[in-house]
């Protein structure tokens, strides 16, 4: 689901939900999505079955299967070369273990709490009774994070260009750098992921009053102050791009560059707008469309819902029948075909799709790459692209893994596990991972008697 946050809804921990990441629609593979420092996320391999519960294996997003279903247990997509196996007891006692994206079955490290992505060759993990650390891919601990500046440290995010956002025991957030030391003191209330060497953070007293956004640098920097309206704390913060960012209210949606400039004003007639790449998803009383950043309108906003495929000049819409499918820049239907769930082109030549209870591999001009059909593939279409991006700083809805990595680890006292609430979120005694909502997506993708993974414009709370 792409989602967006509500401040006045939040405490005062890390709150936005997407990374500051690079969708870059129409390169030649945008299955490398870029990030700041040129550090790349990589989607290469989804798990699919042959048979209704049946085991799980990994198939390329070319079609060429990796290894054949042999896991009993559900495993996720590989990210970065990396894939997980769900050892969860229940959704409160989740259990994760990490795997390199082979077919040898390489285990990474033990069986976890929780574990982030690998950026920067290393990921955050909590282990039973641990504090938080971080490992490269052989498991071997890079660094562990007990405590900073005195501090005890109850959360960290992945990295993002090269530096990684921590929550100290006074639940205020600042960065470490890739060896574990603090580069930008834990001083502010609501802090954003690194993009371009920069990023937003905000720092309040009751949210109404006294509140401040500034643009930083590496350093802690103030590069440039925003001004805040008075209902800054109701405001959609928007941070899915490495070049954008958008921000506003009711209709006031304005999109800002890095360094905090205005790039698009915001009209009455954008409900909403969400940069994607170089381009910007924009809805209006007539539906979703996408424009450029001159503010022509490439899609007509017309659709139920739009979304750039990660191909060269095609595009993902959805009407309201439910139904999707693929046009062109001018508009037209490539190949006159819909379907019930379409992928993004991970690597800009390749996808698959949902036809019924059928899933198989088409090309840019909509063909069957090699005529096979698959009981099941796990479409990472735009909703659940979304969750990937989200899961850098929420745990993805299946697993432990990605997202805000906390750990209630106490040296000198017995460990205190309970489950993650709405109301003890902010503790200092919470359970290991942060524990989020279930989005609605489908528990057994591909099964009409479960819910659609393409959620976006039904289910996106606007």
């Amino acid at each position: 689901m792409i989602k967006y946050i509500k401040l006045k809804k939040e405490r005062a921990y890390f709150i936005f939900s997407l990374i500051t990441i690079a969708l870059l629609s129409g390169c030649a593979n945008v299955g490398d999505v870029l990030g700041a420092d040129n550090q790349k996320i990589k989607v290469v391999y989804l798990p699919y079955q042959t048979e209704k519960d049946g085991r799980w294996g990994l198939i390329g997003t070319d079609g060429k299967v990796l290894f054949e279903p042999e896991f009993r247990n559900r495993i996720s997509y590989s990210v970065n070369g990396v894939y997980a196996e769900d050892k969860s007891i229940d959704y409160d006692n989740k259990r994760i273990a990490l795997y390199k994206a082979d077919n040898e079955h390489n285990q990474i490290g033990e069986v976890y709490l929780a574990a982030g992505y690998f950026l920067d060759d290393i990921a955050p993990v909590v282990a039973e009774g641990e504090s938080i650390k971080f490992i490269d891919k052989e498991g071997n601990v890079v660094f562990k994070l007990d405590k900073i500046n005195g501090k005890r440290v109850l959360a960290v995010t992945n990295f993002s260009d090269g530096l990684c956002a921590y929550k100290s025991e006074d639940d205020l957030w600042g960065f470490i750098d890739k060896e574990g030391k603090s580069v930008i003191p834990a001083k502010y209330k609501i802090v954003c992921p690194f993009a371009k060497g920069k990023t937003f953070v905000f720092n309040f007293k009751d949210r109404k009053n006294d509140a401040t956004c500034s643009v930083i640098d590496k350093k802690g920097n103030v590069i440039k102050n925003l001004k805040m309206e008075d209902d800054w704390y109701e405001s959609e913060f928007m941070d899915t791009n490495e070049e954008y960012i958008s921000f506003g209210r009711h209709g006031r949606d304005k999109v800002l560059d890095r360094d905090g400039n205005v790039v698009i004003k915001g009209k009455s007639t954008y409900k909403k707008i969400w940069p994607v790449g170089n381009e910007f998803i924009v809805k209006t009383d007539n539906g979703w469309g996408i424009m450029n950043k001159e503010e022509k309108m490439i899609v007509r906003p017309k659709y139920r819902f739009a979304m750039p495929a990660f191909a060269d000049n095609l595009y993902i819409v959805e009407e309201d029948d439910d139904k999707c499918y693929l046009i062109g820049g001018d508009g037209k239907k490539i190949e006159d075909v819909e379907y019930d769930d379409i992928s993004l082109f991970l690597d800009g030549k390749h996808t698959v799709v949902r036809d019924g209870k059928e899933y198989y591999f088409i090309d840019t001009n909509g063909k069957n790459i090699d005529n096979e059909t698959y009981y099941n593939i796990y479409c990472v279409n735009a909703y659940e692209w979304a969750n990937i991006l989200e899961s850098m700083f929420h745990c993805h809805h299946y697993f432990a893994w990605g997202g805000i990595i906390k750990s209630d680890y106490k040296p000198e006292v017995s460990v205190i596990k309970k489950p993650v609430s709405e109301s003890n979120m902010g503790s200092t005694d919470s359970v290991s991972v942060e524990k989020r909502p279930d989005s609605g997506a489908q528990n057994e993708p591909g099964f009409d008697e479960h819910k659609k993974q393409i959620l976006m414009p039904r289910r996106n709370p606007l």
